[in-house]
């Protein structure tokens, strides 16, 4: 943590199970979480909650965003997997919810409460429910997506 021009460090002397940390992510409410090579972390008013993850996400975890009901979507390096966490409860989306067998590189959770999910093999979103994936045959100009960013008027770039 960098704060005031000084740097306050967080490790396992601290009372964190692990030193490397993948992802930081600041929800809606001001939680903080983390994720590290097994571990996934919320820090709320000073207090650290612990959540193990599950065996295919581990050490995985490169991006996270938040949707419109507060639910905290992550996913990375394990190809076609994502979590979601909503009131402590984890739901784990793979491939046979409509997932590719793909990394993901980003997520997005929009205004209009869909969550996209860009990979190596087009772009996701996940509305009502369930996986509906765009590549180039649909319009992307490329299939792979690394980021996406929604601007101040709605538009995904």
């Amino acid at each position: 943590l960098l704060r005031d021009n000084a740097f306050h460090v967080f490790s396992q002397a601290e009372g964190l199970p692990d030193d490397f940390m993948r992802a930081v992510f600041e929800d809606g409410a001001g939680n903080l979480w983390f994720s590290s090579r097994k571990f996934i972390y919320r820090l709320t008013d000073g207090a650290l909650k612990t959540y193990s993850q599950p065996e295919i996400l581990k050490n995985t975890i490169t991006a996270v965003t938040e949707d419109r009901s507060g639910g905290v979507w992550l996913g990375g390096l394990a190809a076609g997997q994502v979590l979601r966490f909503r009131n402590d409860e984890q739901t784990v989306f793979t491939t046979e919810d409509g997932l590719p067998n793909a990394q993901v590189n980003s997520l997005l959770g929009d205004r209009a409460g869909d969550v996209w999910v860009g990979t190596y093999q087009g772009l996701g979103v996940y509305r009502n429910g369930q996986f509906t994936f765009l590549k180039t045959g649909d319009g992307l100009i490329n299939n792979v997506v690394t980021k996406i960013y929604e601007s101040r008027d709605g538009s995904l770039w």
